[in-house]
């Protein structure tokens, strides 16, 4: 996930879980999956996380999306959610990164996640100032239960070692 460092984010990096969260949206549920706030890289000109879920049967067929909850300032009201929905990724080839995908829709409020899983309404398009990206890979491990990146000196290992490989 990243944004552009132009992009403000205030408290956020001190503090968090109220003003920014990954959430994971499927058939049956939502789920919060990180990554902590404090655990990013800058990477001219962006500031990066790093994540991780196990993937599920619904992901295969796309029936799933990531929203990242935000909130530009201490005020929690002004807190929007911003959603991504997947592609199918039984489509997906592994150990190959996707393309940058910008949010399909957005919801206001600190409450835009219950509005999100009820259906209530329809979210809006979403206006450019947001900056926020995702893309994803499907990494095969024999690992049930994956972690977000566990500090910055291992983010920026990760991001190094991708840079050598393309």
């Amino acid at each position: 996930m990243r944004v552009p460092l132009t992009h403000p984010v205030n408290g956020l990096l001190e503090n968090s879980s109220n003003a920014f969260n990954v959430r994971r949206f499927g058939k049956l549920g939502i789920s919060s999956i990180g990554p902590d706030p404090r655990v990013n890289v800058i990477d001219e000109p962006w500031r990066r996380w790093r994540f991780g879920t196990t993937m599920q049967e619904e992901d295969l067929e796309g029936e799933f999306s990531y929203g990242i909850e935000f909130a530009p300032s201490d005020n929690l009201e002004s807190k929007s959610l911003y959603l991504f929905k997947q592609t199918p990724l039984g489509q997906t080839v592994p150990e190959q990164w996707g393309p940058w995908q910008r949010p399909t829709g957005v919801r206001g409020g600190t409450f835009g996640w219950h509005a999100e899983i009820h259906k209530d309404g329809s979210p809006v398009t979403p206006k450019d100032e947001a900056g926020f990206e995702l893309r994803y890979c499907i990494r095969l491990r024999d690992d049930p239960f994956p972690r977000s990146v566990a500090d910055v000196e291992a983010l920026k290992q990760q991001l190094a070692e991708e840079a050598k490989a393309r």
